[in-house]
């Protein structure tokens, strides 16, 4: 299995893919990861996608939160 990359660009629609792409990995890709690596309980799809927003939504607070006590996330952080 090969990995192909899309370069889009950076003004217009592609600004928008990008935005999109942002706002999936956010909300759907760590719980999907944690179901899957975890072997989450089999259910129907519906609540198998309900379990995975929630509990990417957790992991994305508690990442932030960490990083923020820890010190790692800091406002110079955030403007590279």
């Amino acid at each position: 299995m090969s990995l192909h990359i899309i370069i889009l660009p950076s003004r217009g629609i592609g600004m928008f893919v990008w935005g999109l792409l942002s706002i999936g990995q956010m909300v759907f890709l760590p719980g999907y990861l944690v179901l899957r690596t975890f072997g989450g309980a089999r259910r129907g799809m519906a609540s198998t996608w309900i379990c995975v927003f929630n509990l990417s939504l957790l992991l994305n607070f508690f990442m932030v939160l960490l990083l923020t006590v820890g010190g790692f996330y800091t406002p110079i952080a955030t403007l590279n």
